[in-house]
Parts: structure tokens; C-alpha cells; sequence
């Protein structure tokens, strides 16, 4: 890293223009071959991890509810400082204790779908406590499709899917207790990972199964991959191994073919987080990339991997930021904090190709039990988004869901 003539932080190797300086990493959770369990690499520390700023200091147009800017040295005067209007949003305060994890979906009528002990529920944010919830299910549910249409759940080692609209009860496959999960927005497909490397993929609404051998692709000892998401025929894994460079890997539902799309070039420091694929082929993703802490943009088409948040220090006390990205890809959430172990603060802002513009302010301060991308859900037109308010306090050990505020973007 170097300073540029202005003093501002100039990164090498990646386009930095119009980035945000701030931090935390991990992983997300991973299977190791050959286990029947999954382990979590990332996913419970990144819940509760910190993220330290850098600092912050305005580029782009004089309009201020426009301007896009930079984060500089010193975050906590800057912030303190700076003029950016608080986005406002309506809180609910919910009336019963419910953990953000069981906290499922939060929808734009007000419905929420959450888990209890013996089962998955359905009630209104404003009426929950006040009227008794409706029980959709006998059992808790694993997942809830972004979408908040479908819930993935199983009985022993048999796998469903149910539709919350209708009722109905799909049976998928049995599987071999390794990681599963819905692998996209919509719940039409759901991934399995089996003993020996071997991956699944079924069709909810067919029963389709497509079995995808790893070891035909990669040499499997010492071998471990993250979750799944399934876009256009296509299967994209956080993979890595003995003899595989540890990147996001595009691998064929039919089996017949797979690349890496990103490699992450130092296998020692760097690291992944999260990731999605952009409609225009793109990736977003945080981690650690070339050593570097942040959120960036990958383009397969020009090869350059741009900064958009960028985070700071090495080691154990690496921090990133994290991120809530909207359905339909033009917005995102990030969450930073002005130091190791500080205050936090969440932004709202629009992603334009490979720069953030418009960040303002949602949240400062709020001391979050748990990253943004664990407490955020989104309205299907991505024209309003709720966040999961649970603050972190002696009081508040459990990660319980105070309330809820709803936005509009």
C-alpha cells in the first residue's frame, strides 16, 4: 500500500477509485471431504466479529445527498463531522423473544416467518404477542428461500421443501448429514453435499437430481468447499485444497465441466467471506484479496478486481466489512466500525458498476449482536429492506431481536 500525492491510500494490483476504507474476515461454512459434519470456519465469527474503519473523506458532487466519497485516516472525526443526512426508518418493537437466526424472513406486508422450538410460525411484526401466531409447520426449519416463498426442512435424514403459499410438502432425497442449503433467491434449487465429495443439486419444483462427483474435478485430500449457489446451469463454490489454489470455482450442474472463475493470490493472508454473482457476470464478494481487507468487484472479462470498501490491519486483527446486497443487485448495505472492538455504523448505498455512489448513513452506533448480511432482509422490489435491530449488551446475550426497522431506499 502507498500514498498518493493527496495522502489518500493507493492500493496496487486492484482499481481502488471511489472506494470506502474500513474492515473482519471468514469463511463462511465449509465441508471437509470425507466428514459427515459440517464445520463452520467463519460464519459464527463473522456474526460477531468487529469491523474497523479506516476513515472517511468526501470526493464527487457538492450535492450532498449525492456525493459519493473515500474513507481517510481518520474515521472518527470524519464521521462525527460530516453532514450526510441519517436515513430515518420506522421501528417495530416485537413483543416476543425471537434469536435474529430463527428470525427467517421479514416480508413487505409486515409478515414475519420465524422458528420456535416445536415448529415454523407465521404472524404479523405488528400483532405478533398481541394475536397467536399461525404454525405452518411441526418442526423448525433449516431455511427460508430469500424470497420468503419456499423453507427447507428434514426429518431425519430425509430432506423437504415447503411451500409456504399452498402448503405443500415436497420430498427432495436423503442425504448423508453434510452441509445443504438453498443455493438461490428463489428456492428452486437446493444443494446437498454428500460423503466423498460429491455434490447435489435438486430441482424443487421437478425432483430433478443432478449428482456432480468433485473428485473428477479435483484432487479431494485435504480438500474443503463452502455452500453453494446455483446460477444459470451453473454451480459457484469457495473451494480449496492440497492441490487447489483456494478461490470461487464455476463448476456445471451436469458435472462436465469446471474453472476457476476467481483465485485468490496469497494463499497464506487472503480469504473469503461471502460472495454473489452479478447479473452481468461480475463477481461481489469480501474477504482478504492480495493481502488486502474489503469488499470488491471482480470483472472475468477485463480480469481487474475493484475495491469498493476497503478494510486495514493484518493477521488476527484483520477486519472487513460486511454487506447486504438487494434482489435486484443495484443496492447494498455495509457495516464497518471505527476501530477494533468500536462503534459500529451501517451504510445504504447504490453499486454502480465498480464504485459505490450515495452511501449515507443508516445506524450509528448500534453495537450489532451480528454482521448486516445475518440481520438484513429485503422487499422483492429491493425498493425497501428491514433490519433485525439486536444490540449487544449484558442484558442482550442471546442475539434476541429488539425490533425491526424498515427503510425505504
Amino acid at each position: 500500500m502507498q500514498m498518493d500525492e493527496k495522502g489518500r491510500m493507493r492500493m496496487s494490483k486492484m482499481n481502488t477509485a471511489n472506494a470506502i476504507m474500513t474492515t473482519s474476515t471468514g469463511s463462511g461454512m465449509r465441508r471437509v471431504a470425507g466428514k459427515r459434519h459440517a464445520r463452520h470456519v467463519g460464519w459464527a465469527g463473522l456474526a460477531i466479529a468487529g469491523l474497523l474503519l479506516a476513515g472517511c473523506s468526501s470526493l464527487g458532487s457538492a450535492a450532498q445527498q449525492d456525493r459519493s466519497f473515500v474513507l481517510s485516516s481518520d474515521v472518527k472525526s470524519d464521521i462525527q463531522a460530516a453532514e450526510l443526512p441519517m436515513v430515518e426508518g420506522e421501528q417495530t418493537l416485537l413483543s416476543e423473544a425471537i434469536r435474529f437466526s430463527n428470525l427467517l424472513s421479514v416480508q413487505g406486508d409486515g409478515t414475519l416467518l420465524f422458528n420456535r422450538d416445536h415448529g415454523l410460525y407465521r404472524a404479523n411484526m405488528e400483532t405478533l404477542g398481541k394475536e397467536e401466531a399461525e404454525q405452518l409447520l411441526d418442526i423448525p426449519v433449516i431455511e427460508v428461500s430469500q424470497n420468503g416463498k419456499k423453507a427447507l426442512y428434514e426429518q431425519g435424514e430425509t430432506s423437504y421443501m415447503l411451500d409456504i403459499a399452498t402448503g405443500k410438502q415436497t420430498k427432495l432425497l436423503e442425504y448423508s448429514g453434510g452441509m445443504r442449503g438453498i443455493a438461490d433467491t428463489e428456492g428452486n434449487y437446493v444443494s446437498f453435499q454428500q460423503a466423498g465429495a460429491v455434490l447435489q443439486l435438486v430441482n424443487t419444483d421437478t425432483g430433478n437430481v443432478q449428482t456432480i462427483p468433485l473428485e473428477d474435478h479435483f484432487t479431494v485430500s485435504n480438500f474443503s468447499n463452502g455452500p453453494a449457489k446455483y446460477v444459470d446451469g451453473y454451480l459457484y463454490l469457495d473451494i480449496s485444497g492440497e492441490d487447489t489454489p483456494r478461490g470461487i470455482y464455476k463448476i456445471a450442474a451436469d458435472g462436465q465441466s469446471a474453472e476457476p472463475l476467481l483465485l485468490l493470490p496469497n494463499a497464506k493472508t487472503d480469504s473469503l467471506a461471502q460472495f454473489d454473482l452479478l447479473a452481468d457476470g461480475r463477481l461481489l464478494f469480501d474477504g482478504v484479496y492480495d493481502k488486502e481487507p474489503g469488499i470488491f468487484v471482480y470483472s472475468p472479462v477485463t480480469k481487474t478486481v475493484s475495491l469498493l470498501v476497503a478494510g486495514n490491519g493484518t493477521g488476527a486483527e484483520t477486519r472487513t466489512p460486511f454487506y447486504s446486497l438487494s434482489p435486484d443487485q443495484s443496492k447494498l448495505l455495509f457495516h464497518i466500525y471505527e476501530q477494533a472492538g468500536g462503534a459500529d455504523h451501517i451504510f445504504q448505498a447504490e453499486l454502480k458498476e465498480d464504485r459505490i455512489e450515495n452511501s449515507r448513513p443508516i445506524l450509528r452506533h448500534p453495537q450489532l449482536y451480528a454482521g448486516i448480511m445475518l440481520l438484513t432482509h429485503w422487499s422483492d422490489d429491493s425498493a425497501s429492506f428491514y433490519v433485525k435491530l439486536t444490540p449487544w449488551s449484558e442484558e442482550n446475550q442471546s442475539g434476541n431481536v429488539e425490533s425491526i426497522v424498515s427503510y425505504q431506499f
